[in-house]
């Protein structure tokens, strides 16, 4: 069984945390690993390598006994199981054959797994999260994301803030918010304030409620307002478009802190279209990295 793991890494990341996890045999093409600022340097790495899901970051071991052991964010196993039991990995082209073929994942993250959108070329097939309607807490994600045009003066303003009505902040957690200057600020027990740019990317808080679906949450933004319900936030996302280049708004309810880190699962792959199927997926960890695989291409 041939099998290909997407190891990316992640800026600073230089010692290993403790481990609760037991090491897990994957085989790997290729390791990309960021020690300090140097973010994609290509690696070979031996197969049958293992890893195991430390606290800040996925420790690798290298077989070969030589170096100093590697880092990553996260690790990503993809494949996809026709019904006659071929296989391919990512990069892979394959007929689909008769009978329905079925997508293997299994992701590692060094933080929890928010969701994983499982694509065919541009069209989301299904998005799978580690957690259900059932395990939703107080947690409420809030994302600002886009740019105002391609090249030169892209740049989108997000200054505002959120203010809670009937409710309360408990605590609160910055995304991809990394001026140290230009934390968000909290006034009070029920107001929010920050400064935020994008050019294409994602920012934006989670924010802990003392009431999980009490009152009311009121978004200022220099792009728009908005109010809703803290009842009426759920699962899916709550999406207010602001023009320009993708630029939007979103929340959506988070489950517990100590959600897992590991997800896996496999999915029939039903009414693929005629010609080819690039099968791939894209992954949200909890803290805003997110992380897209190489396509399988199945062809039919």
């Amino acid at each position: 069984m041939k099998k290909a793991v997407m190891i990316l890494g992640v800026a600073g990341l230089l010692m290993a945390m403790a481990s609760n996890a037991s090491a897990i045999p994957v085989q790997v093409k290729h390791i990309s690993v960021g020690p300090k600022q140097n973010l994609g340097v290509i690696h070979p790495f031996s197969a049958g390598a293992t890893y195991e899901v430390g606290q800040n970051n996925i420790e690798l071991d290298r077989l070969d006994g030589n170096g100093p052991k590697l880092y990553a964010a996260y690790c990503i196993d993809l494949t996809v199981t026709a019904a006659d039991g071929r296989e391919a990995i990512m990069g892979d082209v394959m007929a689909a054959g008769d009978g329905r073929a079925v997508l293997g994942v299994r992701v590692a993250g060094s933080a929890p797994v928010e969701s994983v959108e499982v694509r065919n070329g541009s069209e989301v097939v299904k998005t799978l999260r580690p957690y259900g309607r059932d395990d939703l807490t107080g947690r409420i994600k809030i994302l600002w994301s886009g740019a105002e045009v391609r090249g030169r003066g892209r740049m989108s303003v997000w200054d505002g803030g959120l203010r809670l009505i009937g409710n309360r902040i408990e605590s609160f957690e910055p995304i991809n918010l990394l001026n140290p200057d230009q934390q968000p600020r909290l006034i009070g027990r029920s107001t929010l304030e920050w400064t935020s740019r994008t050019t294409g990317g994602v920012a934006g808080v989670i924010v802990t409620l003392a009431r999980p679906s009490a009152g009311s949450i009121e978004l200022r933004t220099a792009q728009r307002d908005v109010r809703c319900a803290i009842k009426s936030i759920g699962i899916r996302p709550r999406v207010w478009r602001c023009g320009g280049l993708g630029k939007q708004l979103q929340m959506y309810r988070l489950g517990g802190v100590d959600s897992s880190k590991e997800f896996a699962f496999d999915l029939p792959l039903a009414d693929l279209r005629a010609g080819d199927n690039p099968i791939y997926i894209r992954v949200m960890f909890a803290d805003g990295n997110m992380a897209w695989t190489s396509p399988v291409y199945l062809t039919k």
